[in-house]
């Protein structure tokens, strides 16, 4: 008799983009789809060099990191049920960092295609992006890194309270290096 179980995965990021030296939490969810039991139901993360790990909690299961995988482990076998891991890591320096996830058991899982997750989080410097603001002619340009993501460009018409800030309407000009307005 072969027993067949559709493992499934599904990951999310707390913050994205997350800042240097502050930590970021994934949250990652198993599911067994059925119709069997699944048993031996391993979650590794290859974690990126780039992050320091913090810690890991899960609903059921025990961990371990190997060589910069951290593999969830659950001998028991899985009912039709969610199952939660909590993913804590500390970004040690900017970039755009992927995480590769991957779920798999020991029965024969037919729908693969939910056996992994890919997240890409952006890490901005602590503190922020650094703007530059100088005067060219009679106008003030104001210019930061094009990576710099989440960030809103605001205008007021008066510094004098009550202050109003409205989203400024005109999109910036992106080299690829800096935006600039």
């Amino acid at each position: 008799m072969i027993l067949v179980a559709d493992l499934s995965l599904s990951a999310s990021a707390s913050r994205d983009p997350a800042i240097v030296g502050s930590n970021l939490t994934y949250t990652i969810t198993v599911t067994n789809h059925g119709p069997n039991l699944a048993t031996g139901v391993v979650v590794t993360n290859r974690l990126p060099a780039s992050v320091q790990f913090i810690s890991a909690s899960s609903s059921k299961g025990s961990f371990r990191i190997c060589e910069r995988n951290f593999h969830r482990q659950r001998r028991r076998p899985y009912e039709c049920k969610l199952r939660q891991i909590s993913l804590v890591e500390m970004p040690k320096f900017a970039g755009v960092f992927t995480n590769l996830l991957a779920v798999n058991g020991n029965e024969v899982d037919l729908v693969l295609t939910n056996n992994t997750v890919t997240i890409v989080t952006t890490v901005i410097p602590a503190g922020g992006p650094q703007m530059q603001v100088f005067l060219s002619d009679l106008n003030i340009i104001i210019s930061w890194p094009s990576t710099a993501v989440d960030f809103v460009l605001e205008t007021a018409s008066s510094l004098a309270p009550p202050i109003t800030w409205n989203p400024v309407t005109s999109a910036p000009a992106d080299d690829g290096m800096q935006k600039t307005s």
